[in-house]
C-alpha cells in the first residue's frame, strides 16, 4: 500500500492489550467482591479498549504484512502479551459465571420465601381462614 500511513504500532497494541488485561483483572476482583456497581464503573473504559483493537484487526485483516514485517523481539512481546491477557480473560469468565450463579441462587432463595411468605394463612375480620395468593414478581435475568 504504497503512498498509505499505517497507524499500526505494535507496542500501541500490546499497550491496549495490556490495559484491557488489567481492566478485566479489576472486573474479577470486583466481582471476587461482590462490588457490582464498581465492575459497571469498568464497563466504559473496557469497551473503549475493545474498539482501538478492533480498530487494529480491521487494518491487520487489510494488511497482513504489518504483522510479518514485526521484528521477532516484537512478535515475542505481542506473544507474551496475548498469553496473559487469555489466562486473565479464563479468570474473567469464570469468575462471571460464579457471580451469575450466586445471583440465580440469591434469587431463587428471595423468590422462595416470598412465595412462603404469600401462601401463609390468613384471617378475614369474620374470623374464616384462608389463603393469602400472590406470584413473586423476581425473575431471574438468564443473559450474561
Amino acid at each position: 500500500m504504497a503512498g498509505v500511513k499505517s497507524a499500526f504500532r505494535v507496542d500501541d497494541v500490546i499497550a491496549l492489550v495490556a490495559k484491557l488485561a488489567q481492566v478485566l483483572s479489576d472486573e474479577v476482583e470486583c466481582l471476587r467482591a461482590m462490588r457490582i456497581k464498581d465492575v459497571q464503573a469498568l464497563q466504559a473504559d473496557k469497551y473503549r479498549i475493545i474498539s482501538a483493537l478492533e480498530a487494529v484487526k480491521l487494518e491487520v485483516s487489510r494488511s497482513p504484512s504489518l504483522i510479518s514485517n514485526l521484528s521477532d523481539n516484537e512478535k515475542d512481546s505481542l506473544r507474551s502479551v496475548m498469553k496473559l491477557f487469555e489466562q486473565i480473560m479464563l479468570k474473567n469468565f469464570c469468575q462471571l459465571q460464579l457471580a451469575r450463579e450466586v445471583n440465580t441462587q440469591v434469587i431463587n432463595a428471595m423468590r422462595e420465601v416470598v412465595a412462603e411468605k404469600t401462601s401463609t394463612r390468613a384471617y378475614d375480620s369474620s374470623g374464616y381462614g384462608g389463603r393469602l395468593r400472590g406470584e413473586s414478581s423476581l425473575r431471574v435475568n438468564q443473559v450474561i
